[in-house]
C-alpha cells in the first residue's frame, strides 16, 4: 500500500471517529450495561498510542510492513502477498542493528557511504552480477569506484535440481580481479534437505577453487521466479538446516559463508537464532530500513547504473572490509 493511501485511509478513519463522536454527544445519556463475559483473554498484540504519535508514524512510514513494525516494536511486519501483512515475533537472542543509518550519504552516481565520524573509512562500494549483465566492462566498473562485486557462480533448478554454472562466471570473475576488484561469490540453491545443501557446496568450492576469492561465500536464500521452485515451501527447520551445512563446508575449507535475503525470509522461513553468528547480507530498496537485526552488507538497489554495464545492476553497501581479513 503506497503512502499517499495509507493517509488517505487513516484520515477517513480519524474523520468517521470524530463524526461519530459528535453525533454520540447528542444521545441522551443511558446506564452502562454489565460487563460482558468475554471468556478468554487474547493476547493478540495491542498497543495503546496518541493521535499525534500515530501521525507521526503514519508520516515516516512508506509502507504498511514498516508502519506496523514501528507500532508494535516487539514485532516485524512482513507482506504475505500483495494484500495481507503479517507479523513474526522479534528474535532477542539475535544481534541488533549496531549501525547508525542516518550516517549514510548518497552520492550523485547512487552509491551510498557509511561516515559515523570515526575518521576512518567504514564503508565500501559494490556490486553483485550475474550472466544477465551480458559482457562487463571491468575495468570501466573499476573506474567508476567499485570496490567489491559478488559473482553469481551458478544456481540450482527449480524443478529437477540440476546444477546450472553462470556462463559468465569464470569471464566475470577474472577480469574483476584483474582489474583491482575484491571478489566474493553467490549460489542460489533449491535443496530439499541438508544432503542437498552438502552437495551445493561441493559445487561451490570446486568452481572457486581456482580463484582468489576474498569476500564472502554467500547462500542467496530466496523463492523461486516462478513461485513454484521445489523448495519454495520447505519449513523454517529445513531452510535452516540447509543454510547450516552449507555455511559449515564453505568455512571449513577456509571461505567466509554468507547468507543473503529479505525481510519476509528473513523473519519467516528462516531462523534466525540457529545462524546469529554467520554473516547476513541483507535486500531492502526502501531508505528508512525497519529490519531490526544486523547485518554486514546491504543490497540497496537493484536498478543502479554503473559504467562498463548496460543496463541496471544491483548497488551494495559493506560495513566490513572483506578482504582485510
Amino acid at each position: 500500500m503506497k503512502k499517499t493511501n495509507l493517509k488517505k485511509i487513516l484520515a477517513l478513519l480519524l474523520a468517521m471517529v470524530l463524526a461519530f463522536s459528535l453525533f454520540a454527544c447528542g444521545k441522551k445519556e443511558e446506564p452502562e450495561p454489565d460487563e460482558p463475559d468475554i471468556g478468554e483473554v487474547d493476547n493478540s498484540p495491542t498497543i495503546t498510542i496518541s493521535l499525534k504519535q500515530l501521525l507521526e508514524l503514519v508520516s515516516s512510514s512508506w509502507t504498511m510492513t514498516e508502519l506496523v513494525t514501528r507500532m508494535f516494536p516487539d514485532y516485524i511486519a512482513y507482506m504475505v502477498d500483495d494484500e495481507e501483512v503479517a507479523v513474526a515475533e522479534k528474535k532477542q537472542d539475535v544481534p541488533m542493528l549496531s549501525k547508525d543509518l542516518s550516517k549514510i550519504t548518497t552520492d550523485n552516481y547512487g552509491f551510498k557511504t557509511y561516515d559515523a565520524g570515526s575518521g576512518v573509512k567504514q564503508s565500501w562500494k559494490g556490486i553483485d552480477v550475474s550472466e544477465h549483465q551480458g559482457d562487463i566492462d571491468w575495468k570501466a566498473v573499476a573506474d567508476s569506484g567499485v570496490e567489491f562485486a559478488f559473482i553469481r557462480l551458478g544456481y540450482r533448478g527449480y524443478e529437477k535440481g540440476t546444477f546450472y554454472k553462470d556462463k559468465n562466471f569464470d569471464r566475470n570473475v577474472e577480469e574483476a580481479i584483474d582489474n583491482g576488484i575484491a571478489v566474493g561469490v553467490y549460489f542460489v540453491p533449491q535443496s530439499l534437505n541438508a544432503e542437498k545443501a552438502a552437495e551445493e557446496a561441493r559445487f561451490v568450492l570446486d568452481n572457486i577453487k581456482y580463484y582468489d576469492i576474498t569476500w564472502p561465500v554467500v547462500y542467496d536464500v530466496e523463492p523461486s521466479s516462478s513461485g513454484i521452485g521445489r523448495a519454495d515451501n520447505l519449513t523454517m527447520e529445513m531452510y535452516t538446516e540447509n543454510i547450516k551445512t552449507f555455511c559449515a563446508a564453505i568455512e571449513e575449507a577456509g571461505y567466509r559463508p554468507m547468507v543473503y535475503s529479505n525481510t519476509k525470509w528473513f523473519v519467516s522461513r528462516i531462523d534466525l537464532s540457529q545462524i546469529k553468528d554467520r554473516d547476513i547480507w541483507y535486500a531492502y530498496y526502501r531508505t528508512n530500513v525497519y529490519f531490526p537485526y544486523d547485518f554486514q552488507i546491504w543490497q540497496y538497489s537493484c536498478t543502479g547504473r554503473v559504467n562498463g554495464i548496460r543496463g541496471d545492476v544491483d548497488l551494495n553497501i559493506s560495513f566490513v572490509d572483506y578482504g582485510a581479513q
